[in-house]
């Protein structure tokens, strides 16, 4: 009985620090709620890893952009992380998977799902040396953040 009680304090304490330090990245409590619910998911193979997630979160966190658009949803996962961290601003997510904008629809908490735009798009090969935000991609105008897969992402010209 002695034993099982060690055993079990010693599984408490290490709980308490993976969940402080998820995977080595310190988590903000409303990131790693939504990032979690990703990472549980069967089809989480794909996702956003989690200090990719930390730093498009403070990124989004700290610039506040009022488009977002990603090129490559998958699941949803980065929009979701992206929708927590906007305030007033719109994520516009393509797909070319139906089946993962139905997954990314079944994931995205209910509280985020009004700041996320999934849309279904085929691929479409362009190059360009430098992407800037006053281009226009399918119409969609005032481009202030882009988000590409993986973690590439474009402000004013600039690449993180």
């Amino acid at each position: 009985m002695q034993r099982q009680c060690n055993e079990m304090n010693k599984i408490k304490k290490l709980y308490k620090r993976i969940s402080k330090n998820f995977f080595g990245v310190e988590m903000p409590v409303e990131l790693k709620e939504v990032y979690m619910k990703f990472r549980n998911s069967p089809e989480s193979g794909w996702i956003i890893g989690p200090q990719e997630a930390v730093v498009l979160y403070d990124f989004i966190r700290k610039e506040q952009p009022k488009n977002v658009l990603e090129l490559g949803g998958g699941i949803g996962a980065s929009a979701a992380v992206a929708a927590a961290a906007i305030e007033k601003g719109k994520i516009t997510s393509l797909e070319q998977n139906q089946k993962c904008i139905k997954i990314a629809g079944e994931l995205v908490p209910q509280y985020l799902k009004n700041k996320i735009m999934f849309i279904f798009s085929g691929v479409h090969a362009f190059k360009c040396d430098k992407i800037s935000p006053y281009l226009y991609f399918s119409g969609y105008k005032n481009l202030s953040f882009l988000k590409l897969r993986p973690f590439y992402s474009c402000q004013h010209n600039s690449f993180m």
